[in-house]
């Protein structure tokens, strides 16, 4: 099931879009439950219900809150959830394109043009949706978190931080325990105290490890043979 939510506050335009949904896109609209919101309070307010989104069509011109400060407030609930904004007339803002949006759809384009739009944003979001994910207990806590947005995880007292592009998250276990569950994908360890995703390395120099973010680790005399040669074997495999 995947739950799109479309906030507009002209509902004839939620409306349209609900109809290409159903009639016009290649998703089964039994595997849609939509969430209509005509403003951007009203979305806010939604958020206390925990509702696990995969997409987000945003008007950018509201009412009220607007279409900026909404997304805002989108992003700090829902950091990697698909947002679309869509307009009849404004253009996207510096805030704007700091909520990371992945398409812009304007309403004055024909209902084929915005089919062929929706169809590629669905497409992505169905592909975001089936990225592979763990589950991070911290005391009475469980989060999911997408195993593709694991920049490293390194080791604590009590546990171990799972360290993502986005933030960090806590967890109860030990992190060659954490290491196990992630071995069949591009991960390594560097240190004994903390691994990497090999995604998201930038560089290596000398005996540092510089991540896209970044961050800089240093790489022990341990397991430095042993991660250099996965490392291009992992190059190898890519280029």
């Amino acid at each position: 099931m995947y739950r799109i939510a479309i906030c507009d506050d002209e509902e004839t335009y939620i409306d349209y879009l609900e109809k290409l949904f159903k009639q016009r896109l290649s998703i089964d609209f039994e595997n849609i439950k939509l969430y209509k919101y005509t403003s951007g309070e009203d979305l806010v307010n939604s958020f206390s219900k925990e509702i696990p989104y995969n997409l987000l069509i945003l008007d950018m011109k509201l009412n009220g809150i607007d279409g900026d400060e909404t997304a805002q407030l989108f992003r700090e609930k829902y950091p990697d959830v698909l947002l679309v904004f869509c307009s009849g007339s404004q253009l996207p803002s510096v805030k704007s394109f700091e909520a990371n949006a992945y398409r812009f759809l304007l309403k004055d384009y024909d209902s084929d043009r915005m089919v062929k739009e929706l169809e590629v944003i669905v497409s992505e979001m169905q592909k975001r949706a089936d990225m592979p994910s763990i589950l991070v207990r911290y005391r009475k806590i469980i989060e999911k978190v997408s195993i593709d947005h694991i920049t490293y995880v390194d080791n604590t007292k009590h546990g171990s931080i799972i360290h993502t592009h986005n933030g960090s998250t806590s967890s109860n276990e030990k992190i060659g325990d954490i290491f196990q569950r992630l071995q069949e994908y591009d991960f390594a360890f560097i240190h004994t105290s903390y691994f990497v995703n090999l995604k998201y390395i930038k560089r290596v120099e000398n005996h540092l490890v510089i991540l896209t973010d970044e961050t800089i680790l240093p790489i022990a005399r341990s397991k430095e043979k042993e991660f250099r040669e996965k490392y291009i074997s992992y190059l190898g495999s890519k280029y």
